[in-house]
This record gives structure tokens, sequence and C-alpha cells, in this order.
């Protein structure tokens, strides 16, 4: 799974010189060099007093477009009914913007309610193709009458120098660049000055697509007739920000090369202690970060990141960057490493799984202990711990997969709270491994973190056959987990990833803290789906049964530990109160 990764990019902007006319390859050549700007010479408006009669008057006129950009009307803004359906509003307004405009294409878009007036918005099509940014805005009053105009609208004189439609096939691979989706394509009539400085018009070929690298939106105007790129728009440009980025690890500490990210809602120290958050998209206002002595610490409402071997966790802002913050030496790479990755898993937990009840800060610390193999979760302190290693481990924090299942604890626990049982700790760690693969769409678990002479290339995997009661240990709950957390996933492999991840997340809100009542939650919820009967069977339901039956997970299923004489033994050997990765010592 590719999230927040940055690599080549394909540099596009809002606002600055036009790109000469060049071929698709050229621009594919020229990516870090060339911009392309969307000039439509909107700006260019003349203030007038034209009357059309003793109450209404133009005001402003679009001299590149010869049409009128406001016109004012003199009458009483009489307050809205609030009874006045909108389809009536809009029935009124569609034919008083068709009289005003007679001889122009106009479909309307949206109505919205103010406190006194409505407000009408209709497009302009030519030969049923929009007209890229030309507008008309409809101010009503309370008897429905127009009280201003404006407009962005383009006159016929201009539009019928379109030349003949030619919908030819377009690849939007030979403009982008870099790996993306195409979020829509469309044929569109773009305007564009030429390079005397006169208003054109193209018939264009608009796409929008979703950088996989930059995680942004991106869109570029092609001239159907010519296939040369004539405009191009990078929303996130608009803002005049800078972006924090840094190096992670993709995976494990085994990755060769660490990939450049950027880091979401991190936290900037200006002057005086005052403290800003970047977006989501690690950026932030470039004039406030501007600042003299700013510093970046890997914190925000949710996570603070730090590093027992380090005396600081600031990184000072580099005065001198124009376009990104890169964070180096200021904050580990394991710091950086499970920022990310917890705030990847956040992303998916909130706007995924719809759940925003882990609602408090979590401590997370990496290099805890000497050389200590292991990580763990302490729910009373709110802290997740992350230890260098040595013997069985390497670096657990330059793990993707112990991150987040450490991470999947946390939500575990503001969830069901503390539970004392074999089986939920067992079910507790599948939860965990579950989430890990996944928030990575990746079975195995802990790849790449144990030591080489321990000779295995990960610790579990949620793809998995192991089966109760043959392989149960009723000592070792990591591993008796995979037999929960292997039908949870043999089930995500059947009915989709994303129907999966919900019904188990569901499931667990209603607490079952045994693998037969969690069953059982499974089954209700997938019943009431759909028609919302109880008593209807639905075709999922044989195949959450065979999920569980695969693994020997059925109605005898009892997960038990005979109790040790030193009931302390567990505290002896481990923290307490923890629920850690991976290896019971």
């Amino acid at each position: 799974m590719r999230l927040w990764l940055l690599g080549t990019v394909l540099v596009l902007s809002g606002c600055g010189s036009t790109l000469d006319s060049s071929s698709s390859s050229s621009l594919n050549k020229s990516i870090a060099t060339e911009t392309l700007s969307l000039d439509r010479g909107t700006t260019s408006f003349q203030a007038v007093d034209k009357s059309i009669d003793e109450n209404t008057k133009v005001t402003l006129e679009n001299t590149d477009f010869k049409s009128p950009r406001r016109i004012e009307r003199d009458l009483n803004p009489s307050a809205l009914s609030v009874g006045t359906p909108d389809e009536d509003l809009v029935t009124l307004a569609t034919k008083q913007a068709k009289d005003l405009n007679p001889n122009l294409e106009l479909q309307f878009l949206n109505i919205s309610r103010g406190s006194v007036f409505a407000y009408v918005t209709f497009q302009q099509t030519f030969h049923q193709l929009e007209v890229q940014g030309s507008r008309l805005v409809l101010r009503l009053n309370g008897e429905g009458n127009w009280v201003t105009m404006s407009s962005t609208l383009i006159s016929n004189e201009l539009l019928n120098k379109l030349p003949t439609e030619e919908h030819s096939k377009i690849s939007s691979a030979d403009y982008f660049a870099m790996p993306h989706h195409v979020l829509e394509e469309k044929s569109v009539v773009y305007p564009r000055r030429d390079d005397a400085g006169v208003m054109q018009v193209h018939l264009a070929r608009r796409f929008a697509v979703f950088s996989l690298d930059e995680h942004q939106e991106l869109y570029v105007w092609v001239d159907e007739q010519t296939k040369k790129a004539i405009g191009a728009y990078n929303p996130a440009t608009a803002m005049d920000t800078i972006q924090v980025r840094g190096t992670i690890l993709a995976n494990s500490p085994d990755d060769k090369s660490p990939i450049d990210v950027f880091f979401p809602n991190v936290t900037a120290i200006l002057d005086k202690g005052k403290k800003i958050i970047s977006d989501d998209m690690g950026n932030f206002d470039k004039t406030l970060l501007g600042a003299a002595g700013a510093k970046i610490v890997l914190e925000n409402e949710y996570l603070s990141v730090y590093n027992n071997h380090k005396a600081t966790r600031e990184e000072l802002v580099d005065s001198t960057a124009t376009n990104a913050v890169q964070l180096t030496s200021g904050t580990a790479l394991e710091d950086r490493n499970v920022f990310y990755w917890i705030m990847v898993a956040r992303k998916v937990l909130t706007e995924k799984l719809k759940y925003n009840a882990l609602n408090y800060r979590l401590g997370a610390y990496t290099n805890y202990g000497d050389h200590y193999d292991n990580a763990f979760f302490m729910p009373l302190t709110k802290t997740l711990s992350f230890g260098s290693g040595g013997k069985i481990f390497k670096n657990t924090a330059l793990g993707r997969d112990v991150v987040i299942h450490e991470f999947g604890h946390a939500v575990t626990h503001a969830i069901y709270g503390t539970v004392q049982n074999y089986e939920f700790n067992s079910m507790n760690e599948a939860f965990s491994d579950y989430f890990a693969a996944s928030v990575t769409n990746d079975p195995t678990i802990g790849e790449g973190v144990i030591k080489y002479y321990e000779g295995r290339k990960y610790l579990r995997t949620v793809d998995n056959q192991f089966i109760y009661p043959k392989d149960f240990s009723g000592v070792r709950f990591h591993d008796d987990g995979q037999m929960f957390s292997g039908s949870l996933w043999d089930l995500r492999q059947k009915l989709g990833a994303d129907y999966v991840d919900q019904l188990v997340h569901e499931a667990r809100l209603a607490q079952a803290k045994t693998i037969r009542e969690f069953f059982k939650e499974l089954l209700i919820i997938e019943k009431n789906r759909g028609d919302r009967n109880p008593w209807t069977t639905t075709n999922n339901i044989d195949e959450i049964w065979k999920s569980f039956q695969s693994h020997g997970l059925m109605s005898d299923t009892s997960f038990t530990k005979a109790p040790p004489e030193d009931l302390t033994i567990s505290w002896k050997r481990q923290q307490q109160g923890c629920m850690w990765f991976g290896v019971e010592k």
C-alpha cells in the first residue's frame, strides 16, 4: 500500500508563466522545469455605469469575454419565505437567466439560501460541453425576482470561433509522468490567451488525476486537435505553503533505501513558545513558519514521539528552505517511522472505520530500555514503547507492522478496557495482527524485524492454516491468536477488504470477550444488513461459518490456561499491564 509517498513529481502551478506550444512528450521530459498556468483573463474587468432601464444597470464588464460581469437592479430586498420550495425558485431563476442571456446555453447547478436572499448558480455550456470557469449567479429576493447577476460568461462571438468537435482518444499517461489514478476525464471548452495575449477558446480534454506520490489532485487541459497541453492546475499551490518531509522505512529494518514522505499534523514551535500544527498534507503557511528559530517536533493532539537516546526531539527549520522542510538529524529515523505509521493507521481508523473515540494523546517512546527485545502498549500511562532490540529483534520502531500492531492495542483498549483472561489475550493479539495486516494489506506480521540467526523471515502471519485444538498451546497467546486472526483474514479474502474490515470493527464495538461471542456478533451484524431483518439469512453467512470452521473455531472453542503456582511470574518476566508485540519470555 502506498500512502503519502513522495517521488518524482510533475510540477503544476495555479499561477505563473504560460508554457509555449510544446508537445506532450516534451511536457513529460521537462517535468522538473516547466509549468503551465490557468490563465483565463478573468481579472480583466472594466468599471462601467451602463443603464439598461431606469432600475437596471451594468456596473462591471469582462473585457476579455465581452460579457457583463455584474448587473444590478434596484428592487426591494424582501425576505425569503421559508415555505417557498427550491423548485419554484429555480424555475423563476431559470427563466430570468434566459431572458438576460437569450443566446447563451445555461445549465442549472445549485441553489443556496441565505438569511435574506437565495442564490441560484448556472454553468455555461456550448454544444452541451461545459465552458471551463464560466458561471452565472442570480441573487433572488423574497418574490423570487433577481436583484443582482454576477457572471464570468463568454459571449457567442468568442465561442463561435471554436473548431469542429473532434473527440479523439487521448491518454493521461502522455501528460502525467508519475503514478496516478484518473478521477475524471471529459471534453470541455477551455478559454486561454494565445502568445499575443488574445483570448482564444479551445476544445480541450480535461484530466483530473490523483497523484499516488504527492497524494494530491492535479489537472491538465489538452487541446483535442493538436494534442498539446494548454493548461494545468495544482490546487495545493494556491496556498503559499511549505511541506514537512523526511525519510521512513516502507516495511522493515531490512529495507535497503528509506523512502521520502510528508508528515501530516506535525507541530512547529515558533518564537516565545507559540505552537502551530501542519495540515493533513504536512503543509505550514510559509509566512508563519519563516519565523526565525522555528522548530519541528513530531507531535500533535493525538501523538507525541520521544527518543530515549536523544536529549532533544526538536528539529531546527532551515530558514532558506523554500518548498519543503527536510527532517534529518534532529529527528531520528525510528522516530519518524513511528510517527508516520501511527498517523497512517489512525487515518484508516478514523476515515475508513469511522472510529473517533481514541481522542487522547499517545506517548510513543523509541529506543526503550537497554537493548530491549520487544515493544508494548501501557494502557494506564497511554504509552507505546519500542525497544531497540539486540538478541532477538532489530530495532522494533523500524518495523511498520510492529508500530501498527502496538497502536492496535491502544484501539482495542479504548473499546474493551482491561479484560483478564487467556482467550481474550489471544484475541487481543489477533486484533492487532489483523489491524496491521488490513492497514498494509499484507498478511505477514513482523517481516524483517527478527535477527537473521533466528532463521525466520517474519514473526507471524494472519494467512495461516492453524487449527484448534490441534495447534493450540495454551501457553503462547500470540501464537494461539493466529487461529482467530486466520479466520478473520480468510473472511476478508472471500468477501472483500472494505466490507470485512468494517464488519470486524463493528463486531468489536459489541465487546465480545470470547471467540464464540465474537462469531455470534458477526452473524448478528450480517443478518441485519440489507433488509435489516434478523430472521433472514444472506449469502455471506455461510462464508463466516466456513472461515471459522476452517480453523476449528466453533461451539466447543475454549482457550484456557492452567494458572501458575506463582501468580507474579508474568510480572517478573515482562512489564506489568503491557500488551506486547511478540516474544513471551
